[in-house]
């Protein structure tokens, strides 16, 4: 189970992201028998977190950085274009899905506001993250030194082999490019947590996930790990829960 020290105090929280275990979870639309399984996998997750599908809003990915409000009439719905969801209604899980890019979670505790981003590169390079938390202090008069920003699991530096059309975007942040045996690897995690800092938010308010998507064979898809496979993946998901007495 994912877990992060950042959000143990928060008991309303709830997040998370599923592993191969709980077979493939793939969004947006078709017809095939394998998305019609993933659809089955995707709701009986959901109804394992107690969500109903009106409950569950999900992203369609287009690896940008279009964020979206989350909003109770849009459960049960899939949100095109939409690479990071923003919400502070209670019992509305926010979805993305991921196979080795990183799922990033946001949440202000004092406004009970929570965010959840697909980050891979081009987003990242875009500035996802600047644009999430500005979503955040628009719609919910967020402040940043407030929020806390969680990077999930994704394919880390040791594997995330990268070439110049990439290189190219990341030539501010040397530390992140990694030169080892004639070949260049990027630490996207890096460039996320510099992002959220560039942004108002406390060092200590970000935590980073150094699990790898490409090394956790049994555990996380991961489309580089197998390139010729059909593409399957996982959900992120979180929600804000209603309190007892609320």
């Amino acid at each position: 189970m994912l877990s992060f020290k950042l959000f143990s105090h928060y008991q309303e929280l709830l997040y998370g992201l599923s592993e191969i275990a709980d077979g493939a979870m793939n969004a947006g639309g078709g017809e095939t028998k394998e998305y019609a399984r993933a659809q089955a996998n995707r709701h009986q997750h959901f109804a394992n977190l107690g969500f109903t599908p009106s409950a569950v809003v999900s992203a369609v990915l287009s690896h940008g950085t279009q964020i979206h409000e989350g909003k109770p009439a849009d459960g049960g719905i899939y949100l095109q274009d939409a690479d990071g969801i923003v919400t502070s209604a209670r019992d509305l899980l926010l979805t993305v899905t991921t196979a080795d890019c990183f799922p990033v979670y946001l949440y202000d505790p004092g406004k009970q506001a929570v965010g959840l981003l697909h980050a891979g590169w081009r987003g990242t390079a875009s500035g996802i993250m600047h644009n999430a938390l500005q979503a955040m202090q628009d719609k919910f008069g967020s402040t940043p030194s407030d929020i806390l920003v969680a990077i999930g699991p994704g394919i880390q530096a040791c594997h995330y082999e990268v070439h110049d059309d990439v290189l190219g975007r990341f030539a501010k942040y040397p530390a992140a490019c990694i030169v080892r045996d004639g070949k260049t690897y990027l630490d996207l995690p890096r460039v996320l947590a510099a992002h959220a800092q560039s942004s108002g938010i406390r060092p200590k308010n970000i935590e980073v996930s150094f699990l790898c998507t490409y090394e956790e064979r049994t555990r996380y898809f991961s489309a580089r790990r197998n390139p010729d496979a059909p593409l399957e993946t996982m959900v992120a998901y979180v929600a804000v829960k209603k309190r007892e007495n609320s």
